[in-house]
């Protein structure tokens, strides 16, 4: 599924291992069939949060276009109200984009591979853990003397893997 990674509920972050699957095309009470087309990764705060009620949530998944097979979110209204418009969790698709645009602008800096060599490094784990990596590239990132005082804290994993594929490109 391409919303499978984290709650479907837009600007949730909620891993996958976390999550309920919710019945996002029509609720299990009203028929809807437990099939993995109609489900979606919801966490269980949002699950809970999803019926007809102004102020929850009414959801549905998308079954053509670009978003074919995410699930779409759309907070109710009152009664006569115009509604509110539908919405799809795209944290997933961060990294893809990061990526892809970080490709883009190096092709227009540095102009497109001409060799096969030039190529881009296919996106795989990097073989050491991104602490060590740091341990053994953070002297070339930042060459000044240590500053007076305590020392600084070390970067997040998150941090550390960010600035180990960074200093790939």
């Amino acid at each position: 599924r391409p919303d499978g990674e984290v709650c479907s509920a837009p600007g949730c972050d909620q891993p996958a291992t976390h999550v309920e699957l919710h019945h996002a095309h029509k609720d299990w009470a009203k028929g809807g069939l437990t099939n993995i087309d109609d489900l979606a990764p919801a966490c269980p705060r949002h699950n809970r949060m999803v019926g007809d009620q102004p102020g929850q949530y009414t959801t549905h998944i998308e079954r053509s276009g670009p978003d074919e097979g995410r699930c779409i979110w759309r907070l109710n209204t009152e009664p006569g109200a115009p509604p509110n418009p539908e919405h799809i969790n795209r944290r997933p698709d961060i990294p893809r984009q990061f990526a892809a645009r970080l490709r883009d602008i190096r092709a227009e800096i540095h102009g497109p591979p001409t060799q096969p060599g030039d190529q881009a490094r296919p996106e795989t784990p990097h073989p050491h853990d991104a602490r060590r990596s740091w341990l053994t590239t953070s002297h070339v990132i930042d060459v000044r003397p240590p500053r007076p005082g305590p020392p600084m804290p070390r970067p997040s994993l998150v941090e550390a893997h960010l600035m180990t594929l960074l200093a790939d490109l």
